[in-house]
């Protein structure tokens, strides 16, 4: 009896070593999404385990799709969905990647006196992303300056759609603003 227990107990240690083993070597595919609002812009966040073909698809409150696009072949991706055409209310964001299908539900309303601009530093250096979102067909201006308030930069832009651009200050060795104005003459500085 001990030994067929023994025997018993050394063949289920072997198949569920090799139970576990297999399920290392093969685990399921994990979806991972994230949404961040920034203004208008809902910035979708996708990390997977394998490359796939990813649908990203939005639906109304209704449940009328609105928008759908494919990503081919890929394990992650950062992908901005601008809303300032929509109307106001609820959205639902579905992402699929053949295997999971992930939903999340956002409420989009429009900010008042939202900034004409948003300025982000990458890394430790001197060079920044600057996106304007679409706010209406006009003229942008944009100056950046040193820390001496000298002009170091001046450009002005048809400004229709999104606007996006990274800007390597890495040779200026002093502290940089931005200073924005549309022709409106709203103006906004921006610092990092």
């Amino acid at each position: 009896m001990k030994k067929t227990l023994l025997i018993m107990m050394a063949l289920l240690a072997i198949v569920s070593s090799a139970v576990y083993a297999r399920r290392a070597e093969n685990p399921a595919p994990t979806l991972g999404v994230g949404i961040m609002k920034k203004g208008s812009t809902f910035h979708v966040y996708y990390k997977a385990d394998k490359s796939s073909d990813v649908k990203v698809s939005i639906f109304n409150a209704k449940g009328d799709r609105v928008f759908t696009e494919v990503i081919r072949k890929v394990d992650g991706f950062i992908r901005p969905y601008n809303f300032s055409d929509l109307a106001e209310g609820e959205y639902t964001f579905e992402v699929y990647d053949g295997a999971q299908r992930q939903t999340q539900v956002v409420n989009y309303h429009t900010e008042r006196g939202a900034s004409l601009a948003h300025l982000t530093r990458i890394g430790g250096e001197n060079k920044y992303l600057l996106t304007v979102p679409k706010k209406s067909p006009g003229i942008v201006s944009i100056k950046i300056y040193g820390e001496k308030s000298q002009l170091l930069y001046k450009e002005q832009l048809k400004h229709i759609n999104d606007f996006a651009r990274m800007f390597n200050l890495s040779q200026v060795n002093e502290k940089v603003f931005f200073e924005l104005t549309d022709e409106k003459g709203n103006s906004e500085v921006l610092r990092y």
